[in-house]
């Protein structure tokens, strides 16, 4: 019986997990959004240093 309620809430997106990915979602967006001094924004220096990154390890 309760693993069919839980079933259900996950199917349906109910229940706790849908407010903690709200909640994550938003802050990302926040956090991606503001720029540093450059007018990068925090999204865009993340990629960059991943490409860095990937081509030092990768070659």
């Amino acid at each position: 019986m309760w693993n069919d309620k839980k079933i259900d809430l996950i199917a349906n997106e109910e229940g706790q997990n849908r407010a903690k990915k709200t909640l994550a979602v938003t802050t990302a967006k926040k956090v991606n959004q503001k720029q540093d001094k450059n007018g990068f924004n925090y999204a865009r220096k993340t990629r960059m240093r991943c490409d860095v990154w990937a081509l030092t390890v990768c070659g």
